[in-house]
């Protein structure tokens, strides 16, 4: 555990894929806090005995200036 928010190590993730043809703002809502729900009581009784795998986080890409109308 790390004391800094969201400095740890990732100890769950699962990837989502949404149609933006059909999905709306308030669906994608519905369907993420489903997963996140999930997800989080597959791994709560390793996080509670200290057992759950984890792995590093990979850095993400960072963005050094938004687009403009001239660059895009």
């Amino acid at each position: 555990m790390s004391a800094g928010l969201d400095k740890g190590e990732i100890i769950a993730q699962r990837r989502l894929d949404f149609d933006q043809e059909f999905e709306t703002f308030s669906s994608s809502y519905l369907r993420l806090r489903t997963e996140i729900e999930t997800l989080f009581m597959s791994v709560w009784q390793g996080i509670v005995n200290h057992t759950a795998l984890t792995r590093p986080k990979v850095p993400a890409a960072r963005i050094t200036k938004a687009p403009t109308k001239k660059n895009i």
